[in-house]
């Protein structure tokens, strides 16, 4: 099972139900940034998505971590530098970055 991590980079990534109205998906959005609050998202069987809405320190990355030990974390490009600090074992940049690609499209393919 993979555990993929990324920064919110736009507001709507923080919204599973699009049925929404406009104001209520504002209040949530805003109630979610305002306190940090983690969304995660169900890709397949064995792949979930945990997007954060800031990361100003790496409280919120070891709590995820340390909830899911048994998983083998991947973290976004943007997260890379926090990967020694937290004591994630690296994997190979390649994959790493060929993982993340293919985490993209589907978000991609989601959201469409």
């Amino acid at each position: 099972m993979y555990i993929y991590i990324k920064e919110m980079k736009i507001e709507d990534e923080l919204i599973d139900n699009s049925n929404l109205s406009k104001w209520k998906r504002k209040i949530i959005i805003k109630l979610k940034k305002n306190f940090n609050k983690i969304t995660i998202k169900k890709i397949d069987n064995l792949h979930y998505l945990y997007i954060i809405p800031k990361v100003s320190n790496e409280k919120t990355l070891k709590n995820i971590i340390a909830k899911n030990k048994n998983k083998k974390i991947i973290l976004s490009k943007d997260l890379k530098k926090y990967e020694t600090s937290l004591g994630i074992n690296k994997i190979n940049k390649n994959i790493t970055y060929f993982i993340y690609n293919i985490l993209q499209y589907i978000m991609d393919v989601l959201d469409a």
